[in-house]
């Protein structure tokens, strides 16, 4: 059982519930953490919130001021894994609307890392009244000018029989990074419960994902894309392309970071909570 402090909002994140909602009968489990406005975490590809949230302290230093909400993406972690195309694209952006609902949250602070970002994106360009701020963490989202050659290798690995964890390791995705063998043992750990038919569907359904320039232009809600100064340079520059494009962005670079543990670093919780908290003041001001 989750144990909070109603009047610090503080979690004691060793002890979180795992809960459940149905998205059109795709069973998603979710954590409620600390009390206060809500941040919605959004986790990467391959990974789950345990990995990119619990693990990393973000879930306890954030809850210590807002109530945090963090969920496993369909076809990930113990969320449902449908193997159909049609699941996942649209629905995955859909199920951030749903938990909301569920959960009666109006407006939120939405964080996305990775692919995480995509879909945070794409729901901030539909259902932008549900967003108070948007973070995009390691993630350029999925603009129009993406060939999706990172996706369409790692799927086309996958079906050719290769196991998630030996694409990692033998760099067969187009711009994986190389891997610390720490690292590989989180990979190896996500590995156990990955699902290739669901992770195929996945990735091809992306393109679902994309979002205009002329949507980019007219954001007006306020967002931050921060991302680990080692990220690789052509993600660098995809992340650089959708600052220039993103209307009402900032952008910050964490020095020494990189795509696979910028989540890990102080700097990088420290500065998303000053940006919620920058945002949290104007809107009281205003």
């Amino acid at each position: 059982m989750l144990r909070v402090n109603p009047t610090k909002g503080m979690a004691d994140c060793r002890q979180i519930e795992d809960r459940f909602f149905e998205a059109r009968g795709v069973p998603i489990r979710y954590v409620d953490v600390g009390v206060g406005s809500p941040v919605i975490l959004i986790h990467g590809f391959g990974a789950n919130l345990d990995i990119n949230w619990i693990a990393s302290g973000f879930i306890e230093e954030v809850a210590k001021t807002y109530r945090v909400i963090a969920f496993d993406v369909r076809g990930h972690g113990k969320s449902g894994k449908p193997h159909a195309m049609g699941a996942y694209g649209r629905e995955m952006v859909e199920d951030i609307g749903r938990l909301m609902d569920h959960l009666a949250i109006a407006c939120a602070h939405i964080v996305g890392y990775s692919m995480g970002g995509f879909l945070t994106l794409k729901f901030l360009a539909s259902y932008p009244q549900r967003v108070r701020s948007a973070t995009l963490g390691g993630s350029a989202g999925i603009q129009e000018d993406e060939t999706f050659a990172w996706g369409n290798g790692f799927a086309a690995a996958l079906q050719a029989g290769k196991r998630f964890v030996d694409i990692f390791a033998n760099q067969e995705a187009p711009q994986t990074p190389k891997l610390t063998g720490e690292q590989m043992a989180v990979i190896a750990q996500l590995a156990i419960k990955a699902d290739p038919r669901a992770f195929i569907a996945l990735l091809k359904s992306w393109p679902e994902l994309v979002v205009s320039n002329a949507a980019l232009s007219k954001n007006t809600v306020p967002t931050l894309i921060i991302y680990g100064s080692e990220e690789l340079a052509p993600s660098r520059q995809m992340i650089e392309r959708l600052h220039a494009r993103l209307r009402s962005s900032q952008i910050v670079a964490i020095a020494g970071a990189a795509h696979i543990d910028a989540m890990m670093f102080p700097a990088f919780r420290q500065a998303i909570i000053r940006f919620i908290e920058q945002q949290e003041s104007r809107q009281l001001s205003a």
